[in-house]
């Protein structure tokens, strides 16, 4: 037996479903056993309303609105293991296959979207990299380059000619390559007995960022990312648009500096935040991940051979006296950990999996973390429903409307969609006659 989740958008094709089918299902139907022709009904209930507190907060901020979307039906169908689902439900299927819509999907037109203008960053940006000198894996870097953001690479010195390389014969020019201090990898606090016997992970490259952004470039905040993120989102009116622009970062962070005691902010994983979800523009006292900003003078550092960044973000919330501050208007869509090879990967997980990562932040906070088994591995959960400091504001903004903050949304010719040289901030403001501009207030697909 199995089960196939199908997902209707309307009564007619449900309709189309039954007829082909010889059925006759109802939107109310949660359930249906096709080895036993039986169907279970949902419940009714009151819907939950919003929760709307957030937006005296993000005023003057972008449009946000990101209603739940419900699915006209969805309904859970039970076949043998041998059912023959390509007829059932019209398409192709796998083994793997849990979910699907009736009729097919096609491509979503929102492919060709693109947010383009308003203001880059002008916070320093640094991409801790290692073992990724090629552009196709080191794709927190192109995206950088496609969205004109300028950045450094961090990267131990005995790699320096390879990154060099890369920038140079794939026309990088925003990105300059920044030789990791190695100082700051021998005095790293790794948690652990295990020495210098495997790497000691990225914390002691993202120190150095830290260090220099505050020395070397006097500046009071810095943005520190993985490597592996496979481009940035704007997320409202249920659409992820795909950013060509640095302006997220910078509303970014004139959003977090409006409050003194953010200690680091971040763009949530574009995979946790479901187009279909009724989410807030921001959530605090949470985990920060993969594309951080951080204040400079907050008395914290990086530490732990593994999860460091969950780590430091326990550091900073158990104080009392700071919060921390993830973004889901804007997203960075960060690929699996183990994906891609090259960082981490291969200086640990290949190796020894996920559970010494998962172990060592159980052992640092016993009272928050625990070991649990997801995402089809060994991952670890962190309770943050204990940390309830509030934020303090430095900057009152409350009362304004909504501000773009000179980013609009275009849609550009099918033909420039993945091609470097023209689906890039640089090319599309130049092109724009070519583009068809989108209006949030009357948008439909």
């Amino acid at each position: 037996m199995r089960k196939i989740i199908c997902r209707f958008a309307n009564q007619t094709d449900l309709d189309d479903f039954n007829k082909q089918n010889g059925l006759s299902l109802t939107k109310d139907v949660k359930e249906y056993d096709f080895r036993t022709n039986t169907a279970i009904y949902k419940r009714t209930g009151k819907l939950k309303g919003f929760d709307t507190s957030w937006k005296p907060i993000w005023a003057d901020m972008p449009d946000f609105i990101e209603p739940k979307v419900v699915d006209f039906a969805k309904i859970d169908f039970i076949v043998d293991e041998d059912a023959p689902l390509s007829t059932i439900f019209s398409q192709p299927t796998t083994k793997k296959t849990k979910s699907l819509w009736f009729p097919k999907l096609e491509p979503h037109k929102k492919r060709y979207f693109r947010v383009i203008g308003g203001e880059n960053p002008k916070y320093p940006v640094y991409v801790v990299s290692k073992g990724r000198s090629d552009i196709r894996r080191c794709k927190t870097i192109l995206y950088l380059n496609l969205m004109a953001v300028k950045h450094f690479v961090v990267v131990e010195p005995d790699e320096v000619s390879k990154y060099a390389d890369m920038v140079n014969r794939d026309k990088l020019i925003f990105t300059t390559v920044l030789p990791l201090d190695m100082r700051f990898v021998e005095s790293y606090k790794t948690l652990d007995d295990r020495g210098t016997e495997i790497g000691k992970g990225p914390g002691g490259a993202r120190n150095f960022c830290w260090f220099h952004s505050k020395t070397a470039l006097k500046s009071p905040y810095h943005w520190v990312m993985d490597d592996n993120i496979d481009g940035f989102h704007y997320l409202t009116r249920n659409v992820k648009w795909k950013m060509r622009t640095g302006a997220g970062l910078a509303i970014a962070e004139e959003f977090f500096t409006r409050f003194s005691n953010i200690a680091i902010g971040s763009l949530n994983y574009s995979k946790f935040v479901k187009e279909c979800d009724c989410v807030p523009p921001f959530i605090v006292n949470t985990r920060m991940y993969s594309c951080l900003f951080i204040k400079n003078d907050i008395p914290f550092e990086w530490r732990g051979r593994y999860n460091e960044d969950t780590i430091l973000s326990l550091d900073v919330l158990t104080g009392g006296k700071y919060c921390t501050c993830q973004l889901n208007a804007f997203l960075a869509d960060k690929l699996t950990t183990t994906r891609v090879k090259g960082g981490n990967t291969d200086m640990f997980y290949d190796k020894e999996g996920t559970y010494n990562k998962s172990k060592m932040l159980v052992d640092e906070y016993p009272e928050y973390a625990k070991m649990v088994h997801k995402f089809s591995r060994i991952h670890h959960y962190v309770d943050y429903s204990s940390f309830k400091q509030s934020l303090v504001p430095s900057v009152f903004v409350y009362g304004l409307a909504s501000n773009q903050k000179g980013m609009e949304i275009v849609k550009i010719p099918v033909e420039w969609d993945g091609d470097r040289e023209k689906d890039n901030r640089e090319y599309i403001e130049s092109h724009i006659e070519e583009c068809k501009k989108i209006s949030l207030d009357n948008f439909e697909l």
